[in-house]
């Protein structure tokens, strides 16, 4: 069914080419490499450096085709990502139970002060060689001394009291074990919680969860890379530099904001919540498996969105949609926004939120000074340019002679 450009086929034939026309093998300055026709043929999409662009033109239906075997693609990326995570999930709650650790560790020295604080009237203890423990006389603090210590080469001490008792006529106060106190363990639980399950299909839960938010992390490169060869065929040159750029430069913002969510951000906002609830009384010794796994994960790859602010806002100052001026302008409009960014993105506690909204602002800061770097550089380019201009036109090229 070849035809000239210029000649009509008619609706009917028209609809069905369209829908049911093969994909041409790409030949310079035909319609098949793309491009656009001026109406005095078919041109095709040139770069800046004279190389032609676009791919082969096709039909809606193989557009779809192609977008139905990325989606494929992606899928099974996830599926696999999915899997392998399931698979290691001991490994997988290791790792995001170590900043718990740290927390507890930061919650148990936190208590030990205390400890050594809470009474004036106190007795000295040794308990090891580097350990000296002043003991009010009021308490039973003995048993929680061993616990934060965590010793393992002596004898577990008992709950105590200390007894006047009067021996040879001279009064003296003796240790005495009181078995009504409170156990030592039950103080020690203060320290720090620990994770439970709570119901028979919490592990499961967990499980899945890992499994979901591991798999997307280790999915995504694959992901980006197949939807890169989806979108790459129909850009220039310089676009595809950008994107790829772009995409390069926001993973890594990416995978260091979910880094500084876990290992700085992660310690402060668990050890913080548990010191709260212990202030208002309610204990923090036991904590749902699955609701942290839930608020570690979605905490990180909140973070981690963060960090692509950067990446966003100079993006579209690049392709003119924002500039230094609307930015300087709308600064106020964005503590709002990122506050309630901030709140969306993560679990809903003030602490975290806070948290995350200190490094978006500075981001937001940092953008705006890139911007304005640009825009200096800008205009300089063009002051020249316009010099240039006015120089040439003042000194014309002499004609030669003929």
């Amino acid at each position: 069914h070849h035809y000239d450009h210029g000649e009509y086929q008619g609706d009917e034939y028209q609809a069905a080419h369209a829908v049911n026309a093969p994909v041409p093998v790409p030949r310079s300055g035909d319609q098949s490499s793309g491009g656009r026709n001026d109406g005095n043929g078919w041109e095709p999409d040139v770069d800046d450096d004279g190389s032609e662009y676009g791919g082969p033109v096709k039909s809606f239906l193989a557009h779809m085709e192609d977008l139905r075997w990325v989606l494929i693609r992606c899928v099974a990326a996830l599926g696999v990502a999915m899997v392998a995570c399931l698979a290691g999930a001991p490994l997988i709650v290791d790792f995001l139970s170590r900043p718990l650790g740290e927390a507890k560790q930061f919650l148990t020295e936190n208590r030990k002060e205390n400890l050594l604080a809470e009474s004036k009237s106190e007795i000295l203890v040794r308990m090891t060689e580097d350990e000296v423990f002043r003991i009010p006389v009021e308490t039973n603090l003995l048993a929680e001394a061993y616990q934060l210590l965590n010793l393992t080469n002596v004898t577990k001490p008992q709950p105590f009291n200390l007894q006047p008792v009067v021996e040879k006529g001279k009064l003296q106060l003796m240790l005495q074990p009181d078995t009504n106190a409170i156990s030592a363990a039950d103080e020690a639980s203060k320290a720090g919680p620990e994770l439970k399950s709570m119901s028979p299909l919490s592990g499961f839960l967990v499980a899945l969860q890992m499994a979901f938010y591991g798999g997307i992390m280790v999915a995504l490169p694959f992901i980006l890379y197949f939807l890169g060869q989806f979108i790459f065929p129909a850009l220039r040159k310089k676009e595809k530099k950008y994107l790829t750029m772009s995409v390069i430069i926001g993973g890594g913002l990416f995978f260091l904001g979910a880094a500084f969510c876990y290992f700085l951000l992660m310690k402060i906002a668990l050890s913080t919540a548990a010191l709260f609830a212990n202030w208002l009384q309610f204990g923090a010794d036991l904590w749902r498996a699955e609701d942290y796994i839930k608020f570690v994960c979605k905490f990180m790859i909140g973070m981690g969105l963060a960090f692509e602010l950067p990446v966003v806002i100079l993006l579209l100052v690049k392709i003119g949609v924002l500039d230094y001026k609307k930015l300087a302008k709308f600064r106020m409009y964005w503590v709002v926004i990122n506050l309630v960014l901030a709140s969306v993105l993560t679990p809903p506690d003030i602490i975290t939120q806070v948290l995350m909204a200190l490094p978006m602002q500075l981001f937001y800061e940092l953008s705006v000074l890139i911007a304005w770097i640009w825009y200096r550089r800008d205009k300089k380019r063009e002051e020249q340019r316009l010099k240039e201009e006015a120089e040439d036109a003042e000194n014309p090229p002499e004609e030669p002679e003929k």
